[in-house]
C-alpha cells in the first residue's frame, strides 16, 4: 500500500523563482518582460492568498479521492488526511 502523509501546500508564486519581486503592498510577475501587478493592498493579498489555498486543498482533495477510489490506499490512509485538509478548509474560510 502506497502511504500518504500530509501533503504540503505551496504558493503558486513559489515555483516562478527569481522572476518574482514582492514589496510589502503589491507583488509583480514579469512574463516576457510585462509586469502585471497581482494585489494592490492587503486586503487583495489575503484574497489571493485564500483563493490559492483553497485550489490546492481541492486539487489535493481530487488526487486523494483518486488513489482511494483505486484501491491505491486504505480507508484510513484516506480518512486522516482528508479531515486534514477539511480542517485547513474550515480555518482558511472562516
Amino acid at each position: 500500500m502506497l502511504g500518504l502523509s500530509l501533503i504540503a501546500v505551496r504558493s503558486p508564486l513559489a515555483s516562478l523563482g527569481s522572476s518574482v519581486a514582492s514589496s510589502p503592498l503589491s507583488t509583480t510577475v514579469s512574463a516576457s518582460g510585462i509586469a502585471t501587478r497581482l494585489w494592490n493592498n492587503n486586503v487583495e493579498r489575503d484574497q489571493h492568498e485564500n483563493y490559492a489555498s483553497l485550489y490546492a486543498i481541492v486539487k489535493a482533495t481530487e488526487s486523494l479521492e483518486k488513489a482511494y477510489t483505486r484501491d491505491v490506499i486504505s480507508k484510513t490512509e484516506y480518512v486522516f488526511p482528508l479531515s486534514v485538509m477539511c480542517a485547513h478548509l474550515i480555518t482558511r474560510v472562516y
